[in-house]
């Protein structure tokens, strides 16, 4: 029986999801070294269920933004117009102009809609949400060959992860302190002894999540991605964890996402896109 089976369907899955996300993102930033904290304004909030991340110091949505929206116990509760005035009041003082609200679609509705847009926020590309179970063993054609990361090769991933997501370089050092973390593993796609692509996996309890894949430009379309993903869903079944989670960014007609189509092919069906709202690109 897949993971489909053995969940819940509708608020209660989305809540699941939601809650495994909310551990992997906190437990991220209690690696975040003190320094580069106070140096870049990076803080995480806990506001009830709901996380909320600033960076001042840093005008990127990834490092502003607030999740696990409307996680009441026992139920979705959609916010309102007083919820929507407070983070925009809370990011205009920290002088960031690139944030964004990540909004299951249980709370969704036409008020919570309404007061967004009244107040300029635009809806942005959502993130679609992955739900699988790990693989049984499986082969890759593939001339790369996956590896955890080392000493090594601590460097290499770090600099792909960065440039894959545009973070800055100088936060290599929150990155770096992932390297053996409780909960965390980092693995490398290498061509001969050079990493061309990186991922990580991260593992609580019985949920397992496939986050952090980049692939540097030239070595793209040789399988990279997916023999990162097969190790990752191996491992996690090894680990014990009956449930694998990832997200991509939404395909778009114009702009489709082969790492979505990736996780797809292998079993990680998107159940939902978690909707992103914020103000509109400068």
């Amino acid at each position: 029986i897949g993971a489909r089976a053995l969940l819940p369907d509708g608020p209660e899955l989305e809540r699941m999801l939601e809650t495994a996300e909310c551990a992997l993102y906190a437990d991220l930033y209690a690696a975040l070294p003190r320094s580069l904290a106070r140096r870049h304004g990076i803080r995480l909030e806990r506001r009830g269920p709901e996380l909320r991340f600033t960076a001042s110091g840093i005008d990127h949505p990834f490092f502003n933004r607030v999740m696990g929206i409307g996680l009441v116990p026992g139920r979705l509760h959609a916010p309102g117009a007083a919820w929507v005035d407070g983070h925009v009041r809370h990011y205009e003082r920290a002088g960031v102009r690139r944030w964004m609200l990540q909004l299951l679609p249980q709370v969704q509705t036409p008020t919570l809609r309404h007061a967004m847009e009244t107040r300029g926020l635009v809806a942005l590309r959502g993130w679609a949400k992955h739900l699988g179970a790990p693989l049984a063993d499986t082969t890759v054609d593939t001339d790369l060959v996956v590896r955890e990361v080392d000493a090594r090769t601590l460097d290499a991933w770090i600099a792909i992860c960065a440039e894959g997501f545009g973070v800055p370089a100088e936060l290599a050092p929150w990155f770096a302190a992932l390297h053996g973390r409780h909960g965390w593993r980092l693995y490398v796609a290498c061509d001969g002894s050079e990493p061309v692509a990186c991922a990580a996996l991260h593992h609580r309890g019985r949920m397992a999540t496939l986050t952090f894949a980049a692939t540097k430009p030239a070595a793209r379309r040789r399988g990279a991605q997916t023999a990162l993903i097969v190790r990752r869903l191996l491992d996690a079944k090894a680990l014990g964890c009956p449930y694998v989670l990832s997200e991509t960014d939404e395909p778009l007609p114009d702009e489709p996402n082969p790492s979505t189509n990736n996780l797809v092919r292998l079993g990680l069906d998107v159940r939902y896109v978690r909707a992103n709202w914020g103000p509109p690109k400068p």
